[in-house]
């Protein structure tokens, strides 16, 4: 098996179940930086990874920039309610409001 077939079967078992366009895992991320910084291109990487070139950008900005492998948490739905009116209905003495938390 030459390198490149060894690196192929490696990523395949790194992505696993993961389908195109689906965000990528932190192992993936971790190897995606590890072949750039061996001096691999862009294209040749995500050829390797099965995932767009702009995805191997993203993945090497975001760790020139911050130095993690880890995702930002997204900003997700605003609350409907300010956290003091949240504390505020939560605690009605004999009120039937359910929380989720």
């Amino acid at each position: 098996m030459n390198a490149d077939t060894e690196l192929r079967a490696f990523a395949a078992r790194l992505r696993g179940e993961r389908s195109s366009g689906f965000e990528l895992k932190e192992q993936e991320r971790v190897a995606i930086i590890a072949l750039v910084l061996g001096g691999r291109s862009y294209r040749n990487v995500a050829a390797i990874f099965g995932c767009s070139l702009g995805a191997v950008a993203s993945t090497v900005r975001r760790y020139n920039k911050d130095h993690t492998f880890k995702v930002a948490p997204r900003k997700g739905r605003p609350k409907k309610v300010s956290g003091d009116t949240y504390v505020n209905l939560v605690h009605i003495p004999g009120s039937t409001i359910l929380t989720l938390e």
